[in-house]
């Protein structure tokens, strides 16, 4: 066996978070006239603008929760929207309570079974991922957090804190990456990367290809 731990980006390869959030949204009366996927790309995309920043500053560390809070207000300033705050509140707990991928459970509780190391290896912050794993099937023996980096993906240091807390070979790892940012960053550390790329998309860089790649969670039996 040629890998001993397989890990999961959470907030795309794992979860539906535009299936989690546009829903929410939807009931919330001041985006009744709002494009809600819309918003929420924006909402998203603002926050991956901030992480990478943040990395870039080397301030302190900041917390993904914090940091979505702050991105959250700011794409409701840009859509000049109101927003009471319990309801704010109420979205940025809904980070802890994502919906799995249909098969995700399954796949990754097959791939346990086979004999590998599993873990969560995610930009979100510890207490968040372990709450989010009280809503899955599946035990992880690893939640890897960059909170405990001390950095951000694409970042070099969250990848090899996961290998270095996990005590393997960084080509002992195959991460399951569920964004163009997350293989970039993967592979650039030297990781073997499998992408769940499920809208098809293209490589930021094309210099920087995954190991694998397939359409959803399922395919990755086929590699393990």
């Amino acid at each position: 066996m040629r890998y001993k731990l397989i890990t999961f980006d959470v907030f795309s390869a794992l979860c539906d978070i535009q299936g989690t959030f546009i829903p929410l949204l939807k009931k919330l009366k001041p985006f009744k006239d709002v494009d809600v996927k819309t918003f929420f790309q924006a909402w998203r995309s603002k926050q991956y603008e901030y992480l990478i920043i943040h990395n870039s500053l080397e301030r302190e560390f900041m917390s993904f929760e914090d940091i979505t809070r702050k991105t959250l207000e700011n794409t409701l300033q840009l859509y000049n929207i109101e927003l009471a705050k319990n309801d704010r509140e109420r979205l940025i707990e809904n980070w802890s309570q994502l919906k799995f991928w249909s098969e995700a459970e399954q796949v990754v509780q097959e791939v346990k079974h086979r004999g590998y190391l599993v873990g969560m290896l995610s930009n979100g912050d510890i207490q968040m991922l372990l709450k989010l794993q009280t809503h899955c099937k599946v035990k992880f023996d690893f939640i890897l957090s960059a909170e405990e980096a001390g950095s951000y993906k694409p970042s070099p240091k969250i990848y090899q804190f996961a290998y270095s807390k996990a005590g393997v070979k960084k080509e002992e790892i195959l991460h399951v990456a569920g964004s163009p940012i997350d293989i970039l960053g993967a592979i650039s550390a030297g990781i073997p990367s499998a992408w769940s790329n499920r809208n098809n998309l293209p490589p930021i860089d094309s210099s920087y290809q995954p190991t694998f790649k397939f359409g959803d969670l399922t395919d990755l039996l086929k590699h393990t």
